[in-house]
């Protein structure tokens, strides 16, 4: 291979320091800047094609279509992942809601719980007010309360309350039960 007699002047493309260049086509000023210069291309590119895949592909989905929403708004029994679509949350956060016992739900198999739409309209229509059937309200105390009044314990108090179908409402940590019902079953 036969090379030119004359030297051009040009500037290295990778590291940019002054060299003298045999060819025309020459970019780098040495095997080490050349091959330097042929990774970080390589890198680039690689990055401007998944930049370019980003930006193509980008399209916005949102986690419920309206047509499925509103399939689900006119169920008249809502699974738990239904609920959670529908109220826009977690599946765990309706679970707490069932747990609370602020809707009703029953369990048809071990890993389907269904729940009423009913119930669901009901949640938000009327506020949580305790009355009893004869429209009087109902006095809810501390299960702590109750312990100490008739001198028993908790686990036997929680027994009490499972086997009896006793209503309690969890309000933070405490756990409160209907007074009267209480007294009736425990006097």
């Amino acid at each position: 291979m036969s090379s030119s007699t004359f030297r051009i002047k040009k500037v290295c493309q990778h590291c940019g320091s002054l060299f003298e260049a045999q060819k025309v086509s020459t970019r780098c000023c040495s095997k080490q800047c050349i091959q330097r210069n042929y990774k970080l291309r390589a890198k680039l590119a690689k990055k401007g094609e998944a930049e370019l895949q980003l930006t193509t592909n980008l399209t916005f989905q949102p986690k419920v279509d309206a047509t499925s929403l509103e399939l689900i708004k006119h169920k008249e029994f809502l699974s738990v992942t239904e609920l959670s679509k529908l109220l826009n949350c977690s599946r765990q956060t309706v679970y707490n809601i069932i747990n609370a016992g602020n809707i009703k739900a029953v369990n048809l198999l071990s890993k389907k719980t269904m729940i009423r739409r009913v119930d669901i309209d009901q949640l938000f229509e009327n506020p949580k007010t305790k009355m009893n059937e004869s429209n009087t309200s109902i006095e809810m105390v501390n299960i702590i309360e109750i312990e100490k009044e008739f001198n028993i314990s908790y686990n036997g108090l929680s027994a009490i309350i499972k086997r009896n179908n006793i209503q309690t409402e969890k309000r933070g940590v405490y756990v409160f039960v209907n007074r009267n019902e209480m007294i009736r079953i425990l006097s």
